[in-house]
């Protein structure tokens, strides 16, 4: 279980990042506070190629199998289901599948 946490972890600091920079660079544009369009069309990018990255989808569906096969416990329910990775899965798996997500 602490390898899928430790996991899980990484990809949300990873995506929190890449997000973050993504939404401060589209608001600055959208406000007209900045003019970095080319920056905020990068991380656009970046975003968008990282919600559909297959390998973060197979990786992340591999350690939520390793975490179902396990007995439930409050610390394996909390980690399948508080961090949100019942409702994030289903975005990355539709990016990764070339889908838009529901």
């Amino acid at each position: 279980m602490t390898d899928a946490r430790a996991f899980f972890e990484q990809l949300n600091n990873a995506y929190n990042e890449v997000h973050k920079v993504k939404e401060d660079l589209f608001w600055a544009t959208y406000m007209a506070i900045s003019e970095d369009h080319a920056g905020f069309a990068r991380a656009e990018n970046d975003y968008k190629n990282f919600i559909s990255d297959p390998g973060k989808l197979q990786a992340t569906r591999a350690h939520l199998a390793g975490l179902n096969r396990l007995p439930a416990s409050a610390e394996r329910d909390g980690l399948l289901h508080s961090n949100g990775l019942d409702r994030g899965v289903p975005v990355v798996h539709s990016r990764a599948d070339g889908l838009r997500p529901a």
